[in-house]
């Protein structure tokens, strides 16, 4: 991700917030994810998971919010 957005630019968020990278780090990758679940499992390939990623420059503390849909 700094590759693509790196801290060292100067970004006109930044002079205010300072974490001007770490947000566009974020849009980049989006906010949610959707995975299908199959008998209580998710469907995820042999080395996928779930990651969740902390952009900011500082300790935050985060919920993650879980939504199932479907049927039973």
């Amino acid at each position: 991700m700094n590759a693509l957005a790196p801290p060292c630019l100067k970004y006109a968020h930044e002079q205010a917030w300072h974490n001007g990278h770490n947000h566009f780090q974020a849009a980049l990758l989006g906010p949610s994810v959707s995975i299908s679940v199959r008998d209580g499992n998710l469907t995820l390939a042999t080395w996928q998971q779930v990651a969740v990623i902390n952009h900011n420059n500082g300790p935050r503390k985060r919920a993650v919010l879980l939504t199932l849909v479907g049927r039973s």
